[in-house]
């Protein structure tokens, strides 16, 4: 998966599946959890799926997350 994420990441052709891979990227590196609304509403955590705008800043070319995960 890595050596796919690497080479998608590498193309131009198709942007939307470059943002998909940096998506993957972004979840394996970051060590982030795929959980529900369900699961963020009982504990107050969020997760890939969970995340809000107000949880993204896109300072310049870098990209901060900033939330309380698990």
């Amino acid at each position: 998966m890595r050596r796919i994420v690497t080479r998608d990441l590498k193309q131009q052709r198709d942007p939307r599946r470059c943002a998909l891979v940096a998506a993957v990227r972004l979840m394996d590196r970051a060590g982030l959890r795929v959980a529900g609304a369900a699961y963020a509403d009982e504990n107050g955590s969020f997760g890939t799926t969970t995340l809000q705008r107000r949880h993204v800043h896109a300072p310049g070319w870098e990209l901060r997350l900033v939330f309380r995960g698990r």
